[in-house]
Parts: structure tokens; sequence; C-alpha cells
């Protein structure tokens, strides 16, 4: 919502940018909507022009997590995967 809004979009025009509804960018900016696909995340991240990162990490207790993060700039996209330690 707030990238949204700083872009000086509507929804409307963010959903025309990635080829979807607006009915389907009100719910993924409802907060209590919980069906966010990775795919449709990318989209919108690209068509705000920011990075998308999503990660995997160890619960507490647990010796060593892997750190998964993608990052996308345009249409680049650079898989990193971090080791992590967690005490």
């Amino acid at each position: 919502y707030r990238l949204r809004k700083e872009r000086g979009l509507t929804q409307a025009d963010l959903a025309i940018k990635i080829d979807t509804t607006q009915s389907v960018i009100a719910r993924m900016e409802d907060a209590d909507y919980d069906g966010h696909s990775l795919k449709m995340l990318q989209r919108i991240a690209r068509a705000l022009g920011v990075r998308f990162c999503a990660g995997f990490f160890a619960m507490r207790g647990e010796y060593e997590s892997v750190s998964i993060t993608q990052e996308l700039i345009g249409d680049a996209e650079w898989p990193t995967v971090v080791p992590t330690r967690v005490d």
C-alpha cells in the first residue's frame, strides 16, 4: 500500500501494470489476507521498482539455518544463499 501510494498509483493503475484486476490488489493490501503467492509478490515488486526478498530462518534452539533471499531488480534475478548461526 505505502509503496503504491508513494509512486502515485491507484490500485487500478498497479493492477494494469501487472496484468491483474483491482480487486486482486485490494485483497493483497488487506492485512487479514494470507494467500500471498511469491509469484504475485515478485510481480508487484517489479512493477513498483523495488527488490523482493524472502527468507527461511531456523527457530530458536536450532544450531544452524540457511537464509535464502531472492533480490529482483527489473528483469534480473540473483538468488543468494547465506548460512547463518542461531544461538
